[in-house]
């Protein structure tokens, strides 16, 4: 979302006046940027090299079809919102052959259909409806808050390791884990127990831990309906979870720290307490770094 518009729109057409067409619709409002593509390579291009939020494609392009382009263009951004608006009957559409791609369907024609369109993508764009995983009422704050942290940064120093490997002895667990959720992803500023630097949002349990209120604990992993057809969990070996929230200064959630354990197990309310009190000092130390980096302008130690 740049320039002053509150989102961008990607139109792809091979036909060129259908293409000016939805752009034109787009442009008629002033909080959205609209550009065109005709087929996947020129689409692919332009969501590599500007902030698309929203793909409206027809369905026959050049070099592909449009769910051939929604699969490309997800797999570097996910919570890419897509919209098929096309001549095609919904019938004559393989839709099964492209898996659990997710994408809204509106057929052109019809003297409202731009109007439509146009509400169907501000509507996927700002709810965010087509996002793979639970999102806190506060995101965009949230991530605004978190973006203030340079993560690699926070990711070289050693007292988190230290303060990770102290906690996972202190609970008798597996793996400790300081984790930052960002968009897309979980980023482990420290990992006691396991060499795991990122993770995909949708796969992680902090993504929901970070909706939760308090102390989140799953003692059985495998048995939470949320998990159960999660196969990086399940190779990751992940069968009991605890997590307390990282806060920013404002409050915002901007991970969570971590126990995991090989097998179910729970926590006593004295342990819970505990975790808290360690989840505050790593928030603090978290926000210490970040002072520092902001106010010597580079790498504190």
């Amino acid at each position: 979302m740049t320039d002053g518009h509150d989102f961008t729109v990607l139109c792809v057409d091979p036909a060129t006046d259908a293409r000016e067409a939805t752009i034109a619709a787009f442009r008629d409002r002033a909080d959205v940027r609209a550009v065109g593509a005709t087929d996947i390579a020129g689409a692919l291009e332009t969501v590599a090299t500007a902030d698309v939020d929203c793909l409206v494609a027809e369905y026959d392009l050049q070099d592909g079809t449009a769910f051939e382009l929604f699969e490309q263009a997800r797999a570097d951004n996910p919570n890419l919102s897509c919209v098929l608006f096309t001549d095609r009957d919904h019938a004559d559409i393989d839709s099964a052959a492209f898996g659990e791609t997710v994408a809204e369907y509106l057929p052109k024609g019809g003297a409202d259909t731009h109007d439509r369109l146009v509400d169907i993508v501000s509507n996927t764009v700002r709810n965010r409806t087509q996002v793979g995983f639970p999102l806190p009422p506060d995101e965009d704050e949230r991530l605004a808050a978190l973006h203030e942290y340079d993560i690699a940064d926070l990711s070289a120093v050693e007292s988190f390791d230290r303060l990770s490997e102290l906690i996972a002895s202190h609970f008798d667990v597996a793996v400790c884990f300081v984790g930052l959720v960002d968009e897309v992803q979980e980023r482990f500023v420290a990992c006691h127990g396991a060499d795991w630097e990122t993770l995909d949002r949708e796969d992680t349990i902090c993504t929901y831990s970070i909706v939760e209120d308090g102390v989140t604990v799953i003692e059985n992993v495998q048995a939470d309906p949320r998990f159960e057809y999660n196969e990086t969990l399940k190779q990751l070996d992940i069968r009991s979870y605890a997590g307390a929230d990282l806060t920013a200064p404002d409050g915002s959630i901007i991970g969570e720290l971590c126990l995991i354990h090989d097998e179910p197990r729970g926590y006593t309310d004295e342990e819970l307490t505990e975790l808290q009190l360690f989840a505050a000092e790593v928030s603090e130390q978290l926000e210490l770094r970040r002072r520092l980096d902001t106010e010597h302008g580079g790498t504190s130690e």
